[in-house]
């Protein structure tokens, strides 16, 4: 009980230097070293706080850091590995990394990046998604995303139930891993 009282000041102490000075010191530990350094809310991204996401840019050189929860993903009973980390936010939408997701489900993947717009192919279903937005083309059908599509470090990240759902996937939760299987038919 004292450890949690305690870790509870720390990260008060760490969320009122953000509010309060835009910027925040941490240290980690690299290969048994202490590594200090500083970082600065990254401008823009103030509302992304509501959505379970904190993004930090690392004085020292860019790197996005974002604390929520990371899930353990299964699809059709394969745990799956990303080499960009999926993310649930604090309203329980998990988010994963489009084109790698799309690939494991063996859907064709297409970027248009004057449009900043995902179109995504398997068997006969088409999927349309853009960057920023929380409307989706499903067979040229209009659908809305519980959150909008988003850009993290040069990855976007789409809901991981409203796209397997449109491509006939069966999604669950259950003792903090998330299922997603294949359908009867599919």
């Amino acid at each position: 009980m004292m450890k949690f009282v305690f870790l509870k000041r720390i990260l008060f102490v760490a969320i009122f230097a953000v509010v309060c000075t835009g910027s925040i010191a941490y240290a980690v530990q690299d290969d048994g070293k202490s590594v200090t350094k500083e970082t600065v809310l990254q401008s823009g991204y103030s509302q992304e706080m509501d959505n379970g996401i904190i993004i930090y840019k690392d004085s020292g050189g860019g790197t996005v850091i974002h604390f929520p929860y990371v899930p353990k993903i299964k699809l059709n009973g394969q745990e799956i590995k990303f080499t960009k980390e999926p993310f649930t936010l604090i309203d329980g939408i998990t988010l994963v990394p489009a084109r790698e997701f799309f690939e494991k489900l063996g859907a064709t993947v297409n970027w248009h990046n004057d449009s900043q717009t995902i179109t995504v192919e398997k068997g006969s279903t088409t999927v349309e998604l853009t960057i920023g937005s929380k409307v989706a083309k499903i067979n040229k059908k209009i659908a809305e995303l519980p959150v909008n599509v988003r850009l993290v470090d040069n990855c976007t990240y789409i809901p991981l139930r409203f796209i397997s759902e449109a491509f006939g996937y069966k999604v669950d939760y259950k003792d903090g891993v998330i299922t997603v299987d294949a359908a009867q038919g599919n």
